[in-house]
């Protein structure tokens, strides 16, 4: 019977507490809530971007993350070579000294003599030989 009368009173209570606790969400839903004040550099184009950019970023690591170690470690040897190949042909550019550049030139220049030479007909080049017998000839009687 002292059971039923602890339970009865409970029940009471929770009765009462039900009003004050309705009361409240009541006066919760009709109060404004404060919001929080946006800053400036939220809504910038640069801010959005870099804000891609890292989620970009951070995808492509999960997906690294489920590559085997061996496979990450030879696409960091590729990247590495590649980048060491690529300085490597920056420095050739950059340290070419005047004499280097002055033969470059030149066999440029010669690489296009010889297919100016090419492009010219095969029985004009054949006539300018036998010209120049022909004066080497007549120069050798005379002697």
């Amino acid at each position: 019977m002292h059971a039923h009368q602890n339970q009865q009173e409970d029940q009471y209570l929770k009765l009462q507490a039900f009003p004050q606790q309705l009361q409240y969400e009541v006066e919760k839903v009709n109060l404004i809530t404060p919001r929080k004040p946006l800053s400036p550099l939220i809504g910038l184009r640069s801010h959005q971007e870099l804000h891609k950019e890292l989620k970009m970023t951070h995808n492509r690591r999960l997906s690294q993350e489920r590559k085997t170690e061996l496979q990450r470690a030879l696409e960091e040897r590729k990247w590495g070579q590649m980048k060491k190949a690529s300085r490597d042909q920056e420095e050739a550019k950059k340290n070419r000294s005047p004499l280097r550049q002055e033969l470059m030139k030149r066999h440029h220049r010669l690489q296009l003599e010889r297919e100016e030479q090419r492009e010219e007909p095969e029985f004009l080049r054949v006539k300018e030989r036998l010209r120049r017998t022909a004066v080497q000839d007549a120069g050798e009687k005379e002697a």
